[in-house]
Parts: C-alpha cells; structure tokens; sequence
C-alpha cells in the first residue's frame, strides 16, 4: 500500500454535479470495499439545496460539516459540466480550510473548486476553465493537458466521462498499480446478469472501447443509442459490436442496460427516492418498463429489493 490505504473516504458534492461521475467513482469504490477493503467507510455530504446537473431534486447526502474532520485524509470534490467556483458558497469556505497534507481529488468542476481554494496551488492539475477571463488563482497551478492527471497527492480529471479513470489512478496511489488493474477488471467484466456465460474481460482494451464505456457511465439519465456511441468515439456500430461481443460477451444495448440497472440498484438501497424517480434518473420511459428490465435482470421487483436488508 503505496500512498497509505484509507479507513474513511469522504465525498463532497459541488453544485451542479453529474450523478453520472457520481456513480463512476463509486463504483469504483464499491469495488475496492467487495475485493480489498470491506471495512472502508464512504461519507458523502452536500448542502441539502445542491442538485446535479443531470437530476433536478436534491441527492440525499449528509450536511455539509461546519469543518472537515482531521480522521478523514482522502476527499474527491465531485463536479459537473465546467462551472466556476462560486466563493461565497460553504463549500468554498470549508475547502479553504482543507488541510495541504490531506489527499485531494477533483472530478471536473470540481478541480476548480479545488484550485479556487488553494489545494493545487504548485501541483500540476487538469482543468476547465474559460481561457478568457482571468482568474488569479489559475496562475498557482501547472495546467496538464490530459484527461486524467495525477501529482503526488492530488488527482484531478478533465471530464464527468474520467471520473472512474480517476478513480483508479487513486486506488494505484494509495495500494497498488495491480489491484487497480484489478478492478478495472472487474468493473469492465461484469457482465448482463441474465448471462450465464462465464466471461473474463482482457485487461488490453481498444482505447475507443474504455471511451465508449466512460460515454456510457456518463449518460445514465439520457442514453446514448448505439449509433450516436459509435459516432463519439470514431468507430462504426460493426465494429463497437464486434468489440462488445469479443471483449463483453454482449452488446453495446445490453451492457448499456446492465450499467443503468446496476445504477438503479444502488439508488434503491441507498437513497429515498422513490422509484419512479429512480426510473427517470437512470433513462427509463416509465416505471412499469423500469419494474420490467429490473425485474429480468434480478429477479425480483425494484419494490422486492428495497424491502430486502442490504448485504
């Protein structure tokens, strides 16, 4: 364990924050708790009138805390589509506080939220902010023309669409480049859930593919048609099928249902919003054709599950 493995992680949520990204980065650490780290703690605070980007009603998260605990030393900033740091926020004013020897990161907006707050000052970081209009905390950071960029302690990412890429390239800091593989692994090989066919994915995907499934996490609420993914990321539909049957055992529509309904899972069991909420939030045209695509994956209805204890 290279960068020191945590016992608690916190999440804050900036406005305007994508639920997409949201649910990348946990499922990374969902992953990390079923395979390393049972016993890891994840706590995600909010001002109770945020709302995402891509969910118009509040997510239902703890208060913003009037200071950040000294146990918690790994925080992810999870932002949205480019939106500036408003400075009068509490967030603002609780990141100024921020300790400089915690571990940051930042999911798109939110590295401005970290910059704007001085946690990447003389750390080279990504970010999307206007190149029109000066902002003086932008001249204390080395700006990274990637997608994802790690230095030292801090971890910043350009896009909603790298927010599990992020993800991991925290998990290799703070364990191990192999149990990121590890994971990247086992995120990407799971597969439909009415497959019983055993599948391992390679390790070795196209980049195009990675890119397509980063499209996918990205857009839950409004998805993709396969078409408009091939487009995005410069392939024909021929060939991303061919790719999803080779490297998946599926297709791009069904491994695109199985991320909405794994997304839809996890807000049943750790949200209360209601399931016809859960239905628009994760690209369904109506409760009843939620009920039914959850119900054939899983084998029980969305109501059946909340009901059940979680594991």
């Amino acid at each position: 364990m290279r960068g020191g493995a945590p016992d608690e992680i916190g999440l804050l949520l900036a406005p305007g924050f994508s639920v997409g990204s949201l649910g990348a980065l946990l499922d990374v650490l969902r992953a990390l708790q079923e395979i390393e780290s049972p016993d890891l703690r994840l706590r995600v605070c909010a001002r109770p009138d945020t709302t995402a980007d891509d969910w118009p009603l509040p997510w239902p998260t703890d208060p913003l805390p009037e200071q950040l605990p000294d146990r918690i030393q790994h925080w992810f900033v999870v932002g949205g589509p480019s939106r500036l740091p408003d400075t009068q926020h509490p967030l603002y004013q609780l990141l100024s506080q921020g300790s400089r020897f915690a571990c940051w990161s930042g999911i798109a907006s939110g590295s401005l939220w970290l910059a704007a707050a001085g946690l990447l000052d003389g750390h080279e970081a990504t970010l999307n902010a206007p190149e029109d209009e000066y902002l003086p905390w932008l001249s204390r950071v080395r700006r990274s023309a990637r997608v994802v960029c790690a230095d030292r302690d801090r971890f910043t990412c350009l896009s909603n669409s790298a927010a599990r890429d992020l993800g991991l390239a925290w998990v290799t800091h703070c364990y191990s480049a192999a149990l990121a593989n590890q994971l990247d692994s086992y995120l990407l090989a799971e597969r439909t859930p009415t497959d019983n066919t055993p599948f391992v994915a390679s390790r070795h995907l196209p980049d195009n593919l990675r890119e397509a499934n980063s499209l996918m996490h990205s857009n839950i609420q409004e998805p993709l048609s396969a078409d408009e993914v091939a487009t995005l990321v410069g392939v024909s539909r021929r060939q991303l099928e061919r790719w999803y049957k080779e490297y998946f055992n599926s297709s791009p529509a069904r491994y695109y249902l199985q991320i909405r309904l794994e997304q839809a899972r996890h807000m049943l069991l750790h949200t209360h919003l209601s399931i016809a909420e859960i239905a628009v939030a994760t690209g369904f045209s109506s409760p009843a054709h939620f009920a039914t695509c959850y119900r054939k994956a899983f084998g029980l209805s969305p109501s059946a599950a909340r009901q059940r204890p979680v594991q």
